[in-house]
């Protein structure tokens, strides 16, 4: 009789734990969402997803201004720009540009050994 006592009360534990393990797993991913959700609203965003929209109009002869795009889900983020807005372009260039020294971000390809850049970023020097 103690042994059928004992093999009852370990598959109630069993069951017991795991669907605890599945509740609290359901738990947490509706917490991310939910986390993921505030964050979006409150910046007036969507959920991260879908297509960039229009382009917006810039400030007046480089002094600043607003410009706005609309987020995925239609909303207008306005942005403002002033004077000591950072405003960078980039262009191409070729390996006669880098230059020893220069700090640069690279994407690149292994095989094996072998690395190979598929893409070389300038970057500006820092001020300290």
């Amino acid at each position: 009789m103690k042994p059928i006592v004992a093999v009852i009360v370990a598959v109630i534990v069993i069951v017991v734990g795991v669907g605890a393990f599945f509740g609290g797993t359901a738990y947490g991913e509706a917490q991310a969402q939910n986390t993921r959700a505030e964050f979006f609203r409150n910046r007036g965003g969507g959920t991260g997803a879908g297509t960039a929209g229009a382009p917006g109009q810039n400030g007046q002869n480089g002094q600043g201004g607003q410009f706005g795009r609309p987020s995925a889900f239609g909303t207008m983020v306005t942005v403002t720009v002033d004077a000591q807005t950072a405003i960078q372009k980039t262009v191409s260039g070729t390996a006669s540009d880098l230059q020893p020294g220069e700090r640069v971000t690279v994407t690149s390809d292994q095989t094996g050994s072998s690395i190979v850049a598929r893409s070389i970023q300038l970057r500006p020097a820092t001020t300290q």
